[in-house]
């Protein structure tokens, strides 16, 4: 039962604020996109070095050879791109 629930709860985004970070320190993110998308942007902005944060992007892919483009996400094909990727590989999205 969720009464018995002794650890963390919350927005990945405000959790971060009670991680002790320094510059070897790494970030591993999955999840939804939108979450992802705000995960990214706190964890750079908590100091993490872009090539140090691991991600990745989930999409509906239909060929797998990026012939067809249906998993398109940010100038990326996640098929044969990905869909594993370091922050620093994606473009930084606009006001999220």
């Amino acid at each position: 039962p969720a009464s018995n629930w002794k650890s963390h709860v919350g927005l990945v985004t405000q959790l971060v604020d009670d991680v002790q970070l320094d510059q070897n320190s790494m970030g591993l993110v999955c999840g939804p996109g939108i979450m992802i998308r705000f995960a990214l942007k706190k964890l750079t902005a908590r100091g993490i070095f872009p090539g140090n944060i691991i991600t990745t992007l989930e999409r509906h892919m239909k060929c797998g050879t990026g012939m067809c483009g249906h998993c398109h996400s940010n100038g990326k094909l996640v098929c044969i791109d990905g869909p594993v990727f370091t922050a620093d590989q994606l473009p930084e999205p606009e006001n999220p």
